[in-house]
């Protein structure tokens, strides 16, 4: 590059964080380098790979002076992304995974031009798949057959901002950044900046190619809490901000995708199965047009939350009280005449939770002032044997 172009602000800031994807990564940053907008600078975080990434980076950071590698420790995805985004000079900033690349050489001057002369703040394009050795072409939300503004309040859509563009500025001067869990960061992230831009210009061309043969995910105890915390943060930004169909998707995608992964991990524990009845609190019913939280978790929890506390006294506190105000939340819901099918197990949650709280209290030799609450809740319920 020349020392004139050196000199001039980039245009766009193209951040990638890469973590052990060396058989992909020459082709992500191939696309990247070929860009027709030459004026941009690629920030590579290396976060901290174990294969030879760091290597291939290395490689193209001698070839290209628009290239910056920053390398350390295994951090997260988030955090690296709030890394470059922290050290960006463009006017406008575009993220990418590493194992993703630019259908076409004119990806980024398409949607900076487009933001540019429409004076937008957030432009996105279409997004393309590439599965089985196939690329396809999606459909809406994941593309637009239309070229325009759209409004976020009509779009409400949370997923795959890397197609997207946005003004830098917009997002620091509103302290937007991703949060550092290590899954489920992309959706507090992009509601947020949709939020703040309040519409964006959508552009039909196919911007990003998403490879989906490689986005598997081993879910641990501590990825689940982290996907957990990312639900109910965008159940109540969407609360708080009124948009019901978000709203009602997260709700939706939280029984359809990650609920079977919850069940698995919830009689092994606790806080994976405390955190959930947390995402359930934040659940709006009034949103969801519903007189309750689906059915089929309220049945869920009814039937097979006596997972072993009889017997535990590793149940810590916050938990109990969690998994009482979510069953008491749901009495409320149900108006106190759930059907006659769910009284039984429902009877056997209360008396578990009772059981297992006053064990704790016992073991730890201390008086709780919520004891007594408990023991009145015990009352209503019948359950004598406390």
């Amino acid at each position: 590059m020349t020392n004139t172009l050196d000199k001039i602000k980039p245009a766009v800031s193209v951040i990638i964080p890469i973590y052990n994807v060396e058989q992909y990564l020459r082709q992500c940053m191939d696309s990247v380098i070929t860009q027709t907008l030459i004026n941009i600078e690629i920030i590579c975080i290396n976060d901290g790979s174990l294969d030879n990434c760091l290597e291939i980076l290395r490689e193209y950071e001698k070839r290209d002076s628009r290239i910056v590698v920053i390398s350390r420790e295994n951090r997260g995805a988030g955090f690296s992304r709030n890394e470059g985004l922290n050290i960006a000079n463009g006017e406008f900033v575009i993220f990418m995974d590493p194992d993703d690349w630019y259908p076409s050489e004119n990806s980024l001057l398409e949607l900076y031009t487009n933001a540019k002369l429409n004076n937008a703040l957030v432009c996105g394009g279409s997004l393309s798949a590439y599965k089985n050795g196939e690329t396809q072409y999606l459909e809406y939300p994941y593309a637009f057959a239309n070229e325009g503004f759209i409004e976020y309040g009509k779009y409400q859509y949370p997923f795959f901002y890397q197609r997207f563009l946005f003004n830098r500025n917009m997002l620091t001067e509103n302290d937007i950044c991703f949060p550092e869990y290590k899954r489920f960061q992309d959706a507090p992230f992009m509601i947020k900046a949709m939020i703040a831009s309040g519409k964006f210009y959508a552009i039909k061309s196919s911007v990003y190619t998403y490879r989906v043969d490689n986005k598997a995910v081993n879910f641990s105890d501590d990825t689940i809490v982290d996907v957990l915390k990312g639900y109910i943060e965008c159940l109540n930004i969407s609360k708080e901000n009124n948009l019901i169909n978000l709203h009602m998707f997260i709700a939706n995608l939280l029984i359809t995708n990650h609920y079977p992964v919850v069940k698995n991990l919830h009689s092994s524990n606790l806080k994976v199965h405390s955190m959930f009845i947390e995402t359930l609190l934040a659940m709006e019913s009034g949103m969801l047009g519903i007189d309750s939280v689906p059915l089929c978790l309220y049945n869920f929890f009814l039937n097979d939350v006596n997972y072993e506390i009889e017997s535990s006294s590793a149940m810590d506190l916050a938990s109990m009280d969690a998994l009482l105000k979510w069953l008491r939340y749901m009495e409320h819901k149900m108006h106190g005449t759930p059907p006659f099918d769910q009284r039984v197990p429902r009877f056997k949650a209360y008396k578990s939770i009772f059981t297992a709280y006053k064990n704790i209290l016992m073991s730890k030799n201390i008086y709780d002032p919520v004891k007594d609450n408990f023991m009145e809740l015990a009352k209503k319920h019948h359950i004598h044997s406390l």
